[in-house]
């Protein structure tokens, strides 16, 4: 079972919570089984983290600290000079996987699951598959 997202980003650096289309996504899955949260882009990155609002901005901020660290970026895309998106985006991997029991997807407590916009803003897409059915 596959399901495509569709994410529209609306800042160069930001974090958007996708739990609630994912779990959707993955309802009617059966059993013990796993959620293949995957993003084509390679300046964006899927992310596990705390739903709070100042902890978003807090991480919004270091993505922009850690990457103004890094300047200048040698890479210029066709799309523009977008080598630092590229650089954030492999340090928290295009992908998660996460067990499903029964239609439920295993976080903790506080867990959401992010999308990490690093090139912004863009008309983005993220693959949820169910694994093991």
């Amino acid at each position: 079972m596959k399901k495509t997202l569709t994410v529209d980003t609306t800042k160069e650096h930001q974090l958007i919570d996708i739990t609630d289309e994912v779990l959707a996504a993955v309802a009617d899955a059966q059993g013990d089984t796993f959620a293949h949260v995957y993003t084509p882009h390679t300046t964006a990155s899927i992310l596990i983290n705390e739903n709070e609002e100042r902890l978003i901005a807090d991480c919004e901020r270091v993505i922009g600290v850690l990457l103004e660290a890094a300047r200048p970026f040698k890479h210029d895309g066709r799309d523009g000079p977008n080598g630092e998106g590229h650089a954030f985006s492999w340090l928290h991997g295009c992908e998660k996987l996460i067990p499903i029991d029964d239609g439920k997807l295993q976080l903790g407590h506080l867990q959401r699951i992010y999308f990490v916009e690093t090139s912004g803003p863009r008309h983005r897409t993220v693959e949820v598959r169910v694994l093991g059915q």
